[in-house]
């Protein structure tokens, strides 16, 4: 099964992606920039030809998701720092 890691929150501003990149029928193919989008963390930007920047909806959005991730790099650290 693919692994599925999160980058951090601010490499997805302004990320460019194919037009289809949120087709994946199973969940092993898709990328993080594919679920965000999908539950709304981050929207289109712009469409050019086949290739559309994303990006936060709102400021909110991404504080929400910075936060996410803090705590779980936090979390992460203190597991592997107890192995």
């Amino acid at each position: 099964m693919r692994s599925h890691a999160i980058k951090e929150p601010e490499e997805y501003r302004h990320i460019k992606v194919r037009s289809d990149f949120a087709s994946a029928q199973e969940i092993e193919y898709a990328d993080a920039e594919s679920f965000l989008f999908q539950s709304g963390y981050l929207t289109i930007e712009k469409k050019e030809d086949q290739l559309l920047t994303l990006d936060y909806p709102n400021r909110e959005v991404l504080d929400s998701l910075s936060s996410m991730y803090i705590k779980l790099t936090l979390c992460l650290d203190a597991v592997w720092s107890k192995l």
